[in-house]
């Protein structure tokens, strides 16, 4: 899986948005971006989603996974096999992600299955809609407006993405949680957008 973020030029000049624009919308540095746009410095899971929400381009616009090329006969799917769900990571991040969502018109959630390593720091992070959670294993601390919760097995959570959160795991644990979102994270295979790496 590699990161094409000479796909984040295009969309930001398509909309007439300035570098130094895109960069105050999304606190970030102009410099950083630009390095980022050439390909010079691979932005972080949380960077990277604060800009795609930013320019409101799915994800999978700047993620490529090189093993396949794409196709528009892709028919929808109600039903993902275990051994057929999209893996992927982000980056250099820790974290792995399976994609559990179905792919037909009109979706409006993205399901996960997400594994988190012990002593993992998520940036605090707002975006549209709502996001949603049940932890599997282990424990998930989840930081809402500066409210820490420790969530264990069997706890689960539902709030306004709104809302500034973050997300840590403990030093010694890290947790396998099913997350979800109502906004779009990964774009439709039928539209040709491929993502995601096996490992």
């Amino acid at each position: 899986m590699n990161l094409d973020c000479a796909a984040i030029r295009l969309a930001r000049e398509q909309q007439g948005i300035s570098l130094r624009e895109l960069a105050k919308r999304c606190s970030l540095s102009a410099g950083f971006l630009s390095q980022a746009e050439r390909g010079l410095a691979k932005p972080s899971l949380a960077a990277l989603m604060t800009v795609c929400e930013v320019l409101d381009i799915p994800i999978t616009r700047v993620i490529v996974d090189e093993r396949e090329a794409p196709s528009e006969n892709h028919a929808p799917r109600e039903i993902t096999r275990s051994g057929r769900r999209v893996k992927f990571q982000i980056g250099d991040a820790p974290v792995s992600f399976e994609h559990l969502s179905g792919d037909f018109p009109g979706r409006v959630n993205d399901l996960f299955l997400g594994r988190f390593p012990p002593d993992y720091r998520y940036p605090q992070v707002t975006h549209r809609g709502e996001e949603y959670g049940y932890v599997l294993e282990g424990t998930l601390i989840l930081n809402i407006e500066g409210t820490r919760h420790v969530l264990r097995a069997g706890d689960s959570y539902h709030f306004s993405s709104l809302r500034p959160h973050s997300y840590e795991t403990a030093t010694h644990e890290g947790a396998v949680v099913w997350w979800g979102q109502t906004v779009k994270f990964i774009e439709g295979r039928g539209s040709g957008s491929l993502m995601g790496v096996e490992y």
